[in-house]
């Protein structure tokens, strides 16, 4: 099944940033910026795979593009409620009472695979890093759902 292999690959690019994320919390002598660069290219790529999954679930096309923007206005038109659980989320995680945060903060990070893969060309960067973590695990959840019927905590649970 093609979704599997996407997700099962989404799933390798979020453990490999979650690690580097990790490795930065764990050094006291040393931080390098360069390991956060890599671990935000691999969040984005991670949530690309995702809503690409998601996507493949509903034999919707999807392209060769890295656009986290334009892969979502494409999983929103196929599944509206799914999309609107993960936004949710999303907007709970941020607990922004004035303002939605999700549509602008999605924008930001549309393009970040790229952008942080290149951040040595000296380009301006922003980027909500806890945006991209939190769109990113939501993403692997709704996709475990999708696929295996069980959230990530039950399907680690159950694959011990």
């Amino acid at each position: 099944m093609k979704a599997e292999w996407i997700f099962q690959q989404g799933c390798a690019f979020s453990d490999c940033a979650q690690a580097l994320e990790i490795e930065n919390r764990m050094k006291d002598d040393v931080f390098f910026a360069t390991h956060t660069h890599a671990a935000i290219a691999l969040s984005a790529f991670a949530s690309e795979l995702f809503i690409k999954c998601l996507l493949e679930k509903y034999n919707e096309p999807y392209g060769k593009t890295h656009a986290l923007d334009k892969l979502w206005e494409k999983y929103r038109k196929v599944d509206e409620r799914s999309a609107d659980r993960i936004e949710q989320c999303i907007e709970q995680y941020f607990e922004n009472k004035t303002q939605r945060v999700f549509d602008r903060m999605i924008s930001e990070s549309s393009n970040a695979f790229a952008e942080w893969r290149y951040s040595y060309e000296g380009k301006e960067l922003k980027i909500n890093r806890n945006f991209i973590i939190a769109f990113r695990n939501v993403l692997k959840d709704e996709c475990c759902l999708k696929i295996y019927g069980l959230n990530w905590v039950q399907y680690i649970k159950q694959n011990e």
